[in-house]
């Protein structure tokens, strides 16, 4: 899964945003429920859950912020 995550709290707006590789068998990863939607039904979308949950430090995708 990718994740998108503000990485600089100080930043303003769309600034300070960063992208990590998740794999979802990580610990404290979870998808709580698949939702129902009215199109694109051949990817799922789900409510996910982050339960002290680390990423290492090598799964970003390119440079933070």
């Amino acid at each position: 899964m990718t994740l998108v995550a503000k990485t600089d709290s100080k930043a303003e707006a769309h600034h300070g945003i960063s992208l990590f590789l998740v794999d979802t068998d990580t610990e404290g990863f979870d998808a709580v429920r698949t939702l129902d939607k009215v199109g694109m039904l051949t990817s799922d979308t789900a409510e996910i859950t982050f339960t002290d949950m680390f990423v290492p430090a090598e799964n970003p995708v390119g440079q933070r912020g």
